[in-house]
């Protein structure tokens, strides 16, 4: 599946942390997941897929670059829900 061409969706509740901003960049998030959702794929409205790493393997890792805008608001509101 190639995540460039889906929606993807990250349970808060799945996250090993909050999101954090990267240090070496003021436009970029990262997280880690141990599970995420991917909708979508091809266009296509149904089914979608369920990733889940293993008992034992690492979280997955994802960075997000803000094209448009800064990530300070995302943060501060991301923040309440942990």
């Amino acid at each position: 599946m190639d995540a460039n061409h889906c929606i993807m969706r990250f349970p808060l509740d799945r996250m090993v942390g909050c999101p954090t901003a990267v240090v070496s960049s003021t436009d970029v998030i990262q997280f880690e997941s141990r599970r995420y959702f991917a909708m979508k794929a091809g266009n296509v409205i149904g089914p979608y897929d369920t990733i889940q790493s293993k008992d034992g393997d690492p979280p997955y890792l994802f960075q997000f670059r803000f094209l448009h805008s800064s990530p300070d608001r995302f943060l501060r509101y991301v923040e309440v829900c942990f």
